[in-house]
């Protein structure tokens, strides 16, 4: 007889001994789970009992089980995280985790059946997460390059992507959290190729594969002393015939479009005021005379050229957009 199975016989012979000195009048719930504490509170002892440690230098310590309004709530001391809670009840076959990854000493739930046998066992990953796909070079001028990449995955029994890294020329430049997937590179000369990938970690520290590698070549500074605050959009119209007129969005990360303005018409605008050195992202939309709208074009990206960082020379400054 396994654990569970041993610990499901001492946890219905425990519910019969309680069972017996309960009131004939006593309610019980038809058609749905009922717990008894003092049945929950023995199983606790017996899992620990019977499943001490998962490491013989760190062994785990259940030392609170509580139950109310059908809410199971377990503590514990010891082992080394993550964690993940286990239960073993009167429709399993075995131990069965109910919890995700936790990093904590506590879990609250609902409770897993008629009765259940818990256990809290260490759960080490070391499975990286899967590498982040579609890196992309939205834009480059001469002294910056812009970057964007897909929010990357982790394996359904992994601890959950933490964050990326990027590297240029293999070699890391910044460490950013999930969800962040923009950078904006401002430290590039003109005139110089660059090897860009990327790649993500969990919250266990492991670090998946590199992206395939992008190549990027950043132009001369030439005719960049002025401010370069204006930027003038074009794009074909509309080939449906109850097209009214185009709505331009644009904004400082890709997708996230925080300005709008009425092109009517036109199949092209300027936008002026742009603040010197910032990746702007833009999209149009073509709308009807009730004032439907269609989906966002493929976006395009522009960097303002930035006169205070010496015609070129990266400036001091290495932190992702605002």
């Amino acid at each position: 007889m396994n654990s569970c199975n041993r610990l499901k016989f001492a946890a219905r012979l425990a519910r019969t001994l309680l069972r017996d000195r309960r009131s004939p009048v006593q309610p019980r719930h038809a058609g749905r789970a009922f717990f008894c504490p003092e049945v929950l509170v023995l199983i606790a002892w017996l899992a620990g009992a019977a499943w001490p440690a998962v490491q013989a230098d760190a062994p785990i310590t259940m030392r609170v089980l509580q139950l109310a309004n059908g809410q199971l709530r377990v503590e514990w001391d010891g082992g080394q995280p993550p964690y993940r809670v286990q239960a073993c009840t009167e429709n399993s076959y075995g131990w069965v985790d109910i919890s995700d990854y936790i990093f904590g000493y506590s879990y609250t739930g609902p409770a897993p059946g008629d009765y259940a046998c818990l256990r809290v066992r260490t759960a080490p990953d070391f499975q990286p997460p899967f590498p982040p796909e579609d890196l992309t070079v939205h834009a480059v001028r001469c002294d910056r390059v812009a970057l964007g990449w897909d929010q990357a995955r982790d394996d359904a029994d992994g601890v959950g992507v933490l964050g990326y890294r990027l590297y240029r020329d293999g070699v890391l430049i910044i460490e950013l959290a999930d969800p962040a997937t923009f950078f904006l590179d401002r430290h590039v000369l003109p005139s110089k190729s660059y090897s860009y990938t990327v790649t993500s970690f969990d919250w266990l520290g492991n670090e998946s594969a590199r992206s395939p590698a992008v190549l990027i070549s950043t132009p001369p500074c030439l005719g960049e002393s002025g401010p370069g605050r204006e930027v003038t959009l074009m794009w074909d119209p509309s080939d449906e015939r109850q097209v009214e007129g185009y709505l331009v969005y644009w904004g400082m990360r890709p997708g996230e479009y925080v300005w709008a303005i009425d092109a009517m018409d036109l199949t092209s605008i300027a936008l002026s005021d742009l603040l010197p050195g910032v990746t702007y992202f833009f999209a149009v939309t073509a709308y009807n005379r009730e004032g439907e709208q269609s989906d966002f074009s493929s976006p395009a990206a522009f960097i303002t050229p930035d006169p205070y960082t010496g015609n070129g020379g990266a400036d001091d400054s290495s932190e992702e957009q605002p």
